[in-house]
């Protein structure tokens, strides 16, 4: 069972860790963010089985999923003095997405590249990092596999983190080019 579902700047949910239980029922005002978290739990389940790219490409591209809102709120807006809206983006654009249950938890950051140039593709996602873990919390002693930009290093078998993966193309998943039945079993299954 799902323990924790984490979303970090998808649509309208700009953070937000939500505990869940047996069953737990998601409800408010239209335009609270209930489709938005039925989504990235959707989208979580794509990027799992190597569909992160093609679901975010047909959800409009990663700009189009991306929190809506302001990178910080300012003063006014808390004390509701001006509207919270958008601006231009001058940060880092991150969209993260992770769950946790009794036996295991994912996460993964998608992003666009740092060397955004004027290419057709500088506006594509690439998967920024991602991690597998044992139990309901990441830490350095039960991350089982880990992916920074194109790296990949996997727990074996003698309890060692080996790389597996040293070019990893950006848009491609650990869970489905480095589940291997020696090294890499937690990501088969």
């Amino acid at each position: 069972m799902i323990l924790t579902l984490a979303v970090s700047g998808y649509r309208s949910l700009r953070d937000i860790v939500l505990p869940l239980d047996r069953i737990t029922l998601v409800t408010g005002a239209n335009g609270s963010g209930k489709s938005s978290l039925y989504r990235s739990i959707r989208l979580l389940a794509e990027v799992s089985q190597g569909q992160a790219i093609a679901s975010l490409a047909a959800e409009g591209g990663l700009n189009s999923t991306l929190w809506a809102g302001p990178e910080a709120f300012s003063r006014a807006m808390k004390q509701g003095e001006v509207p919270v809206q958008g601006t231009v983006r001058k940060g880092v654009v991150s969209l993260k997405l992770g769950f946790a249950d009794e036996d295991y938890g994912y996460a993964i950051d998608l992003g666009l590249p740092a060397d955004a140039g004027r290419s057709l593709f500088s506006m594509d996602p690439e998967i920024k990092a991602e991690a597998l873990w044992a139990g309901e919390a990441l830490s350095r002693s039960n991350e089982i596999a880990a992916r920074n930009g194109p790296t990949v290093r996997v727990l074996n078998a003698h309890g060692q983190r080996i790389p597996v993966f040293q070019n990893l193309a950006r848009f491609d998943s650990m869970m489905t080019h480095a589940a291997d039945p020696k090294d890499g079993l937690e990501l088969l299954v």
